[in-house]
């Protein structure tokens, strides 16, 4: 859009004016620039050779009447001049005899004559009597250089400014017709076919304008004409799309219920065995790729078969929708799954975790299911629901196959019953050396 701006008519008109008003302003302020710093230079090169020529002649006479003390009260004097930073005068055997730095006389001090920026020499015999020395500052020539071109610089900014502004309103002015033009095709191609130019007078632009309304009005009258036949046929299809429309939402909304129903178990609302299994090898997968870990928690309703016989299958299968809510609601990290195994064991995938975080994951679980005081006066170990956690943590890339996972759990889960219930029990090797005998019923259905 900006360089579409900058490429318009207008603007490369005030561009050229700009451009030629710039160039004409930079060469006059470059010239006067220079003419001021030449004459500045000339100024003060006079100045200075007028006091080279006031040291050297008192040096000649003081040399000659060997009065060095009339010489060395003058350039005291003469130092009050800003501009001079140092004196010095020698006779023909180097000895100085005057200086601006009185520790310097009677010594064979020889200044290192060297320019600088902000500081330059000037030196001149005295016949054979001798040498004077005078260091000038620059600093005078710099400021008045550097004031000039402040001044150029900032005629330079309200000059140039100036110049815009003008160039810019003649670019308007020559354009300004053209613009309306270009905003009414413009506004014309994406549908607002009311615009119009209604230029006056009988320029060139105007004509061009008054023969894009004539057009305008044209097409409008056909555009409509097609409106109408497209709106009949529009009529005829509309019934049809309706139909189509509702036959496709319920085709959609079946096919959802039926993944759905695939991949859910339909009791406790948690994922089934199907997706334990797909989600279990993925999760095996991503932990192989990344060298992580893997937790996974096998969990059992304790004494749920005397909970059935004693309260009925429904309050059993109540009770079952209430633990797994309560596992559910248990876990806010994204990839944390919660399954049913099956009957009423569920289970729990956990990535990425170490083991005392699965065993505090674990506490939490057994205390937010006993928390939820369902009654259970025939379980031997509490007065209400409780359940036991078997869990197995794999560290290692080559322990990483979803089945001796499950199996690992089941074990785990074995113990914590044979424990006493109500209790977690961590997979490790002595855990499956005291149940070495168990044959477990975790193993991944090839659904």
């Amino acid at each position: 859009m900006f360089l579409t701006k900058l490429s318009s008519l207008r603007f490369r008109i005030a561009l050229t004016v700009f451009a030629l008003e710039a160039v004409m302003i930079v060469f006059i302020l470059w010239q006067t620039s220079s003419f001021f710093e030449e004459q500045t230079r000339t100024r003060l090169q006079n100045q200075d050779n007028v006091t080279l020529d006031l040291i050297t002649n008192l040096s000649r006479v003081a040399l000659f009447g060997v009065e060095f003390d009339t010489l060395q009260t003058q350039i005291n004097l003469m130092k009050r001049d800003p501009r001079i930073s140092q004196i010095l005068v020698t006779n023909n055997e180097g000895l100085v005899i005057a200086s601006s730095d009185f520790d310097d006389v009677g010594t064979s001090f020889a200044p290192v004559i060297k320019d600088s920026e902000t500081m330059h020499w000037l030196n001149t015999e005295i016949g054979r009597l001798g040498q004077v020395y005078i260091q000038l500052s620059n600093l005078e020539l710099l400021q008045s250089i550097n004031e000039a071109r402040a001044l150029g610089l900032k005629i330079a900014f309200i000059g140039m400014t100036i110049i815009a502004l003008v160039g810019l309103l003649i670019g308007y002015l020559l354009t300004r017709k053209l613009t309306i033009l270009n905003r009414a095709i413009h506004e014309f191609e994406n549908g607002d076919h009311s615009i119009s130019t209604a230029f006056h007078g009988h320029d060139e632009v105007a004509q061009l304008g008054n023969g894009f309304d004539r057009m305008r009005s044209k097409i409008d009258d056909y555009i409509h004409s097609l409106e109408l036949e497209k709106q009949q046929v529009l009529n005829m299809k509309t019934s049809l799309e309706e139909k189509v429309a509702s036959r496709t939402q319920e085709l959609s909304n079946l096919n959802e219920k039926l993944e759905r129903l695939s991949i859910v178990d339909e009791l406790t609302g948690l994922f089934n065995r199907r997706k334990l299994n797909e989600t279990l090898e993925l999760e095996c997968r991503i932990a192989k790729r990344n060298d992580s870990t893997l937790g996974f928690l096998m969990i059992d309703v304790d004494s749920f078969k005397k909970y059935n016989d004693n309260y009925g299958h429904f309050m059993g299968d109540e009770t079952l929708r209430k633990v797994a809510t309560a596992l559910k609601d248990s876990f806010r990290r994204p990839r944390d799954f919660v399954a049913r195994f099956g009957g009423e064991e569920m289970v729990v995938v956990l990535p990425k975790i170490d083991k005392q975080g699965l065993l505090t994951i674990a506490e939490n679980l057994c205390q937010n299911i006993e928390a939820l005081q369902i009654s259970h006066e025939h379980s031997e170990v509490s007065k209400y629901v409780t359940v036991s956690i078997g869990a197995a943590l794999v560290t290692h890339k080559e322990e990483l196959d979803p089945e001796m996972i499950m199996i690992k759990a089941d074990i785990a889960l074995y113990a914590a019953k044979e424990g006493g219930r109500n209790n977690i029990v961590m997979y490790s090797d002595k855990t499956m050396q005291k149940h070495s005998n168990f044959t477990g019923k975790a193993k991944i259905s090839k659904i």
